[in-house]
């Protein structure tokens, strides 16, 4: 019998054993604990709902290629903008052809 896992579309199998628990950590020296309260630290933190959820909305976001198109709309900004920029400051050398209002209306 197969059943959805935690509804993100992927399928487990009843019959499948269950994973079994890692051996304890065993501290070597001072960077032994360290790695144990890391481990420690981050296997409660996975666990959360709310970084569980967190991590389905980026594996989603991820999985729709939402890098690409935030990466696409950043770069269409930038495209965008820089001919406006550059509009806006050649009209004002029209407007103000005297260095002196010039540099009052930039500062």
């Amino acid at each position: 019998m197969t059943t959805p896992d935690q509804g993100r579309g992927c399928l487990t199998t009843s019959a499948e054993a269950p994973a079994p628990a890692p051996a304890p950590l065993r501290p070597v020296g001072r960077a032994g604990w360290v790695r144990n309260a890391a481990a420690r630290v981050v296997g409660w933190t996975i666990g959360r709902p709310a970084v569980v959820e967190l991590r389905a909305v980026l594996d989603a976001y991820d999985g729709a290629g939402g890098g690409l198109a935030s990466g696409g709309l950043a770069y269409a900004a930038l495209v965008a903008l820089l001919p406006g920029m550059l509009l806006v400051v050649s009209i004002m050398g029209l407007l103000l052809p005297n260095p002196a209002n010039r540099a009052a209306v930039v500062a």
